[in-house]
C-alpha cells in the first residue's frame, strides 16, 4: 500500500493523516453489498460475500466501524465494486457518522496496475 498523506484544517492546526487501510466493496443491488479491507499492516477483516440486506452506503459505514474497532485511525482508501473508481475518506469522520453515503463519496480513477504475464512466468519457472 502506498504511503499518502493529506493535509487538513481542524481550527489552525495542521494534521497530517496518511493511508491506514484500503476497502474492496463487491456485489450489486440487485443481490446485496459486501466488503472486505485490509490494513496497512496486512491485517484482513470481512467477508466479501454481498449481503441482501446490505447496500453499498451500509457496507462502508460496516468496513469503517471494524476498522475504527481495530484502532485503526486516519485515511481509508474505498474501491468500487467494478474496481474503476476510488474515494478517499478520514477515519476520524466516523465518530459522528460523517463518512458520506455512498452515492456522496468524491470519486476519482483507480490506479491500474500492469503485469508483465511474461515476466511473471520467468520467475515461475524460477
Amino acid at each position: 500500500m502506498r504511503d499518502a498523506t493529506v493535509w487538513s484544517m481542524t481550527k489552525t492546526t495542521k494534521k497530517a493523516e496518511t493511508l491506514v487501510a484500503e476497502i474492496a466493496l463487491y456485489g450489486t443491488q440487485a443481490v446485496g453489498a459486501g466488503w472486505l479491507a485490509r490494513t496497512a499492516d496486512g491485517r484482513m477483516f470481512g467477508t466479501g460475500e454481498p449481503n441482501v440486506r446490505h447496500n453499498f452506503t451500509s457496507a462502508v459505514w460496516a468496513a469503517c466501524d471494524a476498522l475504527r474497532a481495530a484502532g485503526c485511525q486516519g485515511l481509508v482508501r474505498i474501491f468500487e465494486p467494478k474496481g474503476q473508481l476510488m474515494s478517499t475518506v478520514s477515519l476520524g469522520g466516523l465518530v459522528d457518522r460523517r463518512i458520506p453515503y455512498f452515492g456522496d463519496l468524491k470519486w476519482s480513477p483507480a490506479p491500474v496496475y500492469t503485469i508483465n504475464l511474461e515476466a511473471l512466468e520467468v520467475e515461475v519457472v524460477r
